[in-house]
């Protein structure tokens, strides 16, 4: 809940022509009531066009329309919007958001053409006292992707972003090794459920407390397909120079394949 549309706009104005490695993709999750202005400021930027730059909401209801006062359906921003996050550990929390809605809106979103970001994490608890934090992510892997047929036709319609509860807006990142562990688990958990082809054409990402300073030991772990940002991605520099650090991985990793 930051930036009102006029301080979005300038946001999205000052990062317009920042440069994009071909392989790298940048989507923003402003609020609700800024993704328009956004949008606005960057429809007709070659990062826009050329499909580098994306544009997702922080949250869509899982009904198409109706009596709820308050609520934003997936209709009302699929125009201008490609990815909705879905499951974050705040609207868990927070609003209450049950496993049944965070399926529900899965398949509301795949259903409209839209891409969802399922975010799933374990707690403090399970991760310093149980020791199960496999067991929390197997259980809201299954319980939002029940019924979710995913092929190789629809796949590229999910995200998964492994964020840590213990780790978002504590300043306590999760070890480079800790999270590829992790991410590796989802992928497997993937590959039972879908298939092995399918599972590798699932992105995995990395949230909780991701800077400029810890971007590169997540980006350059194997199973670590990208990253959720949150509160670096408010200022502009950090958030620069955290797409300067996978413009450089891809670059290096391009010229090794080529080698």
């Amino acid at each position: 809940m930051n930036l009102g549309p006029q301080d979005a706009a300038v946001y999205g104005r000052s990062l317009s022509d920042v440069f994009v490695h071909d392989v790298v993709k940048v989507c923003f999750f402003p609020s609700t009531v800024s993704l328009y202005a956004v949008y606005k400021e960057i429809e007709s930027t070659q990062n826009y066009v050329s499909g580098k730059f994306s544009l997702g909401a922080q949250n869509c209801d899982w009904r198409e329309s109706g009596a709820v006062t308050g609520e934003t359906s997936v209709d009302m921003v699929k125009g201008f919007c490609s990815e909705i996050l879905v499951g974050h550990s705040e609207r868990r929390s927070l609003f209450g958001e049950s496993k049944a809605i965070i399926n529900k809106k899965i398949a509301i979103n795949i259903r409209k053409g839209l891409r969802s970001v399922l975010c799933i994490g374990e707690t403090d608890f399970h991760h310093m006292e149980s020791g199960e934090p496999n067991r929390v992510l197997q259980e809201q892997l299954s319980s939002s992707l029940r019924d979710i047929d995913l092929n190789e036709n629809n796949c590229e319609k999910l995200i998964i972003a492994y964020e840590p509860v213990w780790a978002i807006g504590t300043g306590k990142s999760a070890t480079s090794e800790i999270a590829e562990k992790r991410c590796d688990y989802i992928k497997t958990q993937l590959a039972i459920k879908y298939g092995e082809v399918v599972a590798s054409k699932i992105p995995i990402l990395y949230g909780g407390s991701v800077d400029e300073n810890n971007a590169s030991s997540y980006l350059e772990t194997r199973s670590i397909n990208g990253l959720l940002v949150g509160g670096a991605s408010l200022d502009e520099s950090k958030f620069r120079s955290i797409i300067k650090i996978a413009n450089d991985l891809s670059s290096s990793n391009n010229q090794k394949e080529e080698n």
